[in-house]
């Protein structure tokens, strides 16, 4: 809280052997910040260091959501949280022996009805869907395409402050940033 310029964390790190627990440490920072009007973005890293010896490119990385690839752009999306984290392995979301194989899950939409008090998110290469709020699984859905989650259906102790959602398929795993919820 006391640095403006942090705009998010790392929940996930190569092959998720040290960073298993930070989707936990995550959710423990949301329920702390959210209440204050202060989102933490998740983070998703390679932590590559060199293009030989036993590392692997490409299992942990950022999906930005921009118009066009600009640096203005991407500085704009890192900071308001359109992106989401991409990982192949997540040891302690898919277990220890997973390894996506194929293309990995694709967000193609998300709508947000504040009027109906729902969230809807639209993916590719999806076997399940699950809504996170306050740290634990609130709603789970084997889906091929999309869910709804309505916030009329649990109380405020249920969602607390925020609700991110977790998309698996057989390539991995994304990670949403958390949606803020603001009651009137």
């Amino acid at each position: 809280m006391a640095y403006s310029s942090l705009v998010g964390m790392e929940i996930i790190n190569k092959s998720d052997i040290d960073s298993a627990s930070d989707r936990i440490l995550w959710d423990n920072i949301l329920m702390k910040t959210m209440p204050q009007n202060r989102s933490v973005w998740g983070f998703s890293n390679d932590d590559f260091h060199a293009t030989s010896g036993s590392q692997v490119l490409g299992r942990s990385y950022n999906v930005f959501l921009m118009q066009s690839n600009t640096v203005d752009n991407f500085l704009s999306a890192m900071t308001n949280g359109n992106f989401y984290a991409v990982a192949r392995v997540a040891r302690r979301e898919l277990g220890n022996s997973f390894i996506g194989t194929g293309p990995v899950p694709h967000i193609s939409s998300i709508a947000v009805n504040e009027n109906e008090a729902s969230i809807t998110i639209t993916a590719q290469n999806i076997t399940r869907i699950e809504w996170i709020a306050n740290g634990a699984v609130i709603q789970s859905n084997s889906t091929t395409t999309n869910s709804t989650l309505n916030l009329q259906n649990f109380t405020p102790a249920e969602i607390g402050s925020y609700v991110r959602v977790n998309i698996r398929g057989p390539g991995g795993i994304i990670f949403t940033q958390p949606f803020m919820i603001i009651r009137s």
